[in-house]
């Protein structure tokens, strides 16, 4: 009975602390700008790389197909990559091995026309 008691005690502890005091929390929607406001340098690095990019390179950003098994052909990726059609790739249901060797190829070629790194 004693352990009951003491439990219920902490429960109510904790609950009690976590509780709002009614006080209506109001926050402002993060923006990219907002976020940036914040963090100059970051905003800087951000507007620098950017400045690099033309239009075809900005969207290209956007779109990250999906290659494995469950994903694209190999032929298919190869030809994005290729003409730098995409910012990243999702590695779907394949071997370690097999992904590892596609993302030192697709880096290679990313690095020869000069394009940003991949998000996998």
């Amino acid at each position: 009975m004693k352990n009951l008691l003491s439990l219920l005690s902490a429960f109510a502890l904790v609950f009690t602390s976590c509780a709002q005091q009614g006080q209506e929390i109001v926050e402002e929607p993060i923006t990219l700008n907002s976020f940036l406001k914040d963090h100059k340098t970051l905003s800087h690095k951000v507007d620098s790389v950017m400045k690099t990019l033309d239009q075809k390179a900005m969207v290209a950003q956007l779109i990250m197909p999906a290659a494995g098994r469950l994903g694209q052909s190999e032929e298919r990726i190869n030809y994005l990559v290729e003409n730098g059609f995409v910012g990243g790739i999702i590695l779907l249901n394949g071997t370690k091995d097999q992904f590892t060797t596609w993302v030192k190829e697709y880096e290679g070629i990313n690095k020869s026309k000069g394009n940003l790194p991949f998000l996998y």
